[in-house]
């Protein structure tokens, strides 16, 4: 049979047309996979920037990539993957920036950050950063990627730093140009202003330096300082704008005073007046030529009470306040001389009598301030009346005496009469009334508006004369008005009625004889009913108090001596275990006992370089941020019982050396009362400040000085 190849051809064109169109088909699925496995493998190889776009097996490779060595990389990364056969590289590098800028505003409920980043990695990073730095605001991001960055890891330090102090501020922004960073804002307050200049100024990260700070404290409103002497002591309280101003106080307050003692309680805050700093040094300078006295500012209200040693003293410092810078604000005060010494009167009494139209004062008063008080005040309360003044000057008034004495001239002149007596802390009233409605409310009244001022007791008598007197007068007047309608009506009838008129005039004789008598009874019958409720809520009162009392008394008992059986058998267990450690260590020879307080003091060591024990700047208040390193220095320490602890006190040069030594003292004794707290025996630690006598770095730069305000821990053998 003969073949005939064209035939053979009309069947091959079916099969190609159908292969293209299957071609065609599966290309785009193909392209989509090849597209989808290459990123995967570009993501996993660290070229996240990059993308691809295929035509077929062959790729298009694009993006902005950091570094000139990445696009070869990624190209190879792509052709590794299977399916690819061919990779155009078209990827470019990022721009290069002279200086590497990051910034981070902090603005209401929002966080910007912006500038060049120097990797999508370093990217997350910093965003991980601000999240866990302001979990509750909004982080609006418009970080840029750019090379020329420094060294990633102090790049990254400065940024977490940064956003560490931007945590403390109120409002505020975080500048960082290559490795110079720089900080400007409102702190929260004045603890944030104190963390965040002692972190500036000495705990700046690995190759960060600062270029520039601006931080302020927190803003004052109203701004009030105050400054109080008492003898060689002066305690400074209040606000500064800053530590430079803080400082010239002291100098102020010791010129002022020499040799005094300064208790620094001044805090940092924005805010202060015009002219702030001149006026409170003149209040310090005026401060000085009193023996005590309180200077205060509240915005530009100045005030400066006190006492001078003379009349002469007292009259120079009026003068200075009303002249000079002082007059930049409204000053106002009181300044007196010296006093002869008044006695001390015990039990302390002061009295008003209302009688016979006079009001007499008697007793005793702190003062002559507090004498025309108490005289005015019973003017104002008994207008008309003549005030007799027989009181007389003498210390001892107990707490509350002023609001006590004005409460009983109100309780006296709401009644009218009797007597308003106060002894020590009871305030006794007597006097005599009609008004049963004052008579049940007055005691009440009384004991509320004297409040814990004083106890109160109320004695009212009843007038029951004047209420019978006024009451027949009330029924007199009834009687009179039906005696007229009476008349009236036997003037009319006065013929027929004649006849009868005596016996009328009996009967109305007998009535009125058994109306006096009973209004006589039921008057009887209600004095008696008060009297024996009276007596009833009396003998009530005196019961429950007496109960409540009794109940106070064994409950306090009983606390007592639950507390002190439990301190008996917390002493009694240490005091076991102290004694059993003693003679295992007396057991021990000389080389043993060397070797043990050797090996405690490597624990105490390690403890204290492992971790930080920090405090306020020039405060001997503890950091928190110390605990977790004090706590494992009690453990360290419980572990070595037998032996005793020295907690060395060290600061650097700044300041004098009296107050460095007392600072240092002070700082040892602040970690001796925690470590006690923390479960050490007291007996066992013993607390010395060495001021800046023992520095272990030079003293002429900041991180020296750092390293030179230090804790030490000594581990030695009883003596």
């Amino acid at each position: 049979m003969k073949c005939k190849p064209w035939r053979w051809l009309w069947g091959l064109i079916p099969i190609l047309m159908l292969g293209w169109i299957a071609i065609l088909g599966e290309r785009e699925h193909i392209e989509a996979d090849l597209t989808s496995r290459t990123t995967t493998v570009l993501e996993r190889s660290g070229f996240g920037w990059a993308s691809v776009q295929f035509e077929g097996r062959d790729a298009v490779l694009s993006g902005r990539a950091i570094e000139e060595s990445d696009p070869p990389k990624a190209v190879a990364a792509a052709l590794d993957t299977m399916g690819v056969r061919v990779v155009d590289n078209r990827a470019t590098l990022v721009d290069t920036v002279a200086s590497y800028e990051w910034t981070a505003l902090r603005k209401d409920n929002r966080i910007r950050v912006n500038g060049s980043v120097p990797s999508d990695k370093s990217r997350r990073d910093v965003i991980g950063m601000v999240k866990a730095n302001f979990p509750s605001l909004d982080v609006d991001d418009r970080m840029r990627l750019a090379r020329g960055a420094p060294p990633v890891d102090v790049w990254l330090g400065g940024v977490g730093f940064g956003l560490k102090q931007l945590a403390l501020l109120r409002e505020g922004r975080i500048d960082l140009e290559n490795t110079s960073i720089s900080v400007s804002g409102t702190a929260l307050d004045a603890r944030s202003y104190r963390a965040v200049k002692a972190a500036l100024s000495g705990q700046l990260p690995q190759g960060i330096r600062l270029k520039n700070e601006a931080v302020r404290p927190p803003t004052a409103s109203p701004y009030v300082w105050s400054a109080e002497r008492h003898g060689k002591e002066i305690a400074l309280a209040g606000h500064v704008p800053n530590d430079g101003v803080r400082d010239e106080f002291m100098r102020a307050a010791r010129r002022a005073v020499p040799g005094a003692k300064i208790v620094d309680r001044l805090e940092p805050a924005f805010g202060a007046p015009a002219r702030f700093v001149e006026v409170a040094s003149a209040l310090l300078e005026q401060l000085g030529r009193l023996e005590s006295g309180t200077a205060k500012i509240r915005d530009q209200v100045a005030t400066l009470n006190g006492v001078a040693e003379t009349a002469e003293q007292a009259n120079q410092v009026k003068v200075a306040m009303a002249e000079g810078v002082l007059i930049a604000f409204r000053t106002s005060g009181q300044i007196r001389h010296r006093e002869p010494v008044i006695r001390t009167i015990s039990p302390y009494e002061t009295s008003a009598v209302v009688e016979a139209g006079s009001i007499v004062l008697s007793g005793y008063v702190p003062d002559e301030k507090a004498r025309d008080a108490v005289a005015a005040l019973a003017r104002q309360r008994f207008a008309g009346l003549e005030i007799r003044d027989d009181l007389q000057i003498g210390a001892g008034q107990p707490p509350g005496w002023e609001r006590c004495v004005e409460v009983g001239l109100d309780a006296l002149r709401k009644l009218g009469n009797g007597r308003a007596a106060l002894t020590g802390r009871r305030l006794q009233l007597s006097g005599t009334t009609d008004a049963e409605a004052l008579a049940q409310s007055l005691p009440a009244s009384v004991r509320t508006e004297a409040g814990s001022s004083c106890d109160t007791e109320v004695r009212l008598t009843l007038d029951l004369a004047a209420i019978q007197q006024r009451e027949a007068a009330r029924r007199k007047a009834e009687d009179d008005a039906r005696q007229a309608q009476l008349a009236k009506q036997n003037e009319e009838e006065r013929a027929r009625l004649e006849a009868e008129r005596q016996r009328s005039e009996e009967a109305k004789k007998l009535q009125t004889e058994v109306e006096r008598r009973r209004i006589e009874d039921e008057e009887r019958r209600r004095a008696e009913a008060a009297a024996a409720q009276q007596a009833d809520e009396e003998r009530r009162r005196a019961e429950a108090a007496a109960a409540q009392q009794a109940d106070e008394e064994r409950r306090r008992a009983e606390a007592a001596a639950a507390q002190q059986a439990e301190e008996e058998r917390r002493r009694a267990e240490a005091e076991e275990r102290a004694k059993a450690d003693a003679d295992r260590l007396a057991k021990l020879t000389p080389t043993e006992k060397k070797k043990v307080v050797d090996f405690c003091q490597d624990a105490l060591s390690r403890v204290v370089r492992e971790g930080i024990i920090n405090f306020n700047r020039a405060s001997f208040d503890l950091d928190p941020a110390s605990y977790p390193t004090l706590n494992k220095v009690a453990d360290a320490a419980n572990r070595c019982p037998a032996l005793v602890v020295e907690i060395e006190g060290h600061t650097d040069s700044e300041g004098t050396p009296e107050r460095n030594k007392r600072l240092s003292d002070r700082r040892a004794n602040a970690v001796r009362e925690y470590l006690s707290r923390a479960g050490v025996e007291p007996s066992r630690l013993e607390a010395i400040g060495y001021g800046e006598t023992r520095p272990i770095a030079p003293n002429d730069t900041a991180s020296g000085r750092a390293m030179n305000r230090r804790i030490e821990f000594t581990v030695k053998l009883k003596q």
